[in-house]
């Protein structure tokens, strides 16, 4: 009996891990993916492009004698920017973001997975947004029946703060880790990308990690309570 017990432990242990490690960054995506986060992200990708087509002198003749500029992208449809907007020093600004507003609130008429096949910029829209909160629900009501599971399987309360205070440490500490090694290799746009992300998913990691150093903190002290008790 003993041992099937260690042995369901053990893979409930497994996927809990799993299942917490993914819930932290399905949170920190939810929160990336938001309108001023994801815009922040891609601005200069979409300042790059943009100042490609066109520059400053076309803009201030193109807005002579008018209020409004008006153009059309492919695929977004016409956009509208007023000229009184356009300066000098930051004229690609009210291009960028008047772009982004296109492309974030376009509307799609095909699930998130299958229009990532056909239309990879969809990562820049609503769209991602609403799926990854549809899947951050799931996982943190399927991390939170593992953790149920978990303190119902160990056999005491000290096997369950050691338990769950290893789990978390661990969930932690390999965030950091992680970190540490891609911080070593070349990844160039990736890389920026990445540290993005990375710092929206920093805090919990820590939170993490501490959590599982109090938890284990916790287990010690219950072992020398009972201890004392024995006495």
């Amino acid at each position: 009996m003993g041992t099937v017990r260690n042995v369901v432990k053990w893979l409930v242990s497994s996927i809990l891990i799993l299942a917490l490690i993914l819930t932290i960054y399905l949170v920190a995506l939810v929160k990336w993916s938001e309108y001023e986060n994801l815009r922040s992200v891609s601005y200069r990708f979409l300042e790059s492009t943009i100042r490609e087509r066109i520059s400053y002198e076309e803009v201030s003749a193109l807005c002579q004698n008018k209020e409004n500029l008006e153009f059309s992208v492919e695929d977004l449809g016409n956009i509208s920017i007023p000229c009184s907007e356009i300066k000098e020093e930051n004229f690609l600004q009210p291009f960028v973001y008047a772009v982004f507003d296109k492309l974030y609130y376009k509307k799609y008429d095909c699930e998130f997975l299958e229009c990532m096949e056909q239309t990879p910029l969809v990562i820049l829209s609503a769209k991602t947004n609403a799926f990854l909160k549809s899947l951050q629900t799931y996982m943190i009501v399927s991390t939170c029946l593992l953790v149920v599971a978990y303190l119902a399987i160990a056999e005491n309360m000290k096997e369950r703060f050691k338990g769950l205070g290893s789990i978390f440490t661990f969930c932690g500490i390999q965030f950091f880790i992680t970190e540490y090694m891609l911080s070593l290799m070349h990844l160039g746009e990736v890389k920026e990308i990445l540290d993005t992300i990375f710092s929206q998913v920093y805090i919990y990691f820590a939170i993490t990690a501490v959590a599982g150093v109090v938890l284990l903190a916790l287990s010690i002290l219950f072992k020398e309570k009972t201890l004392i008790n024995k006495k």
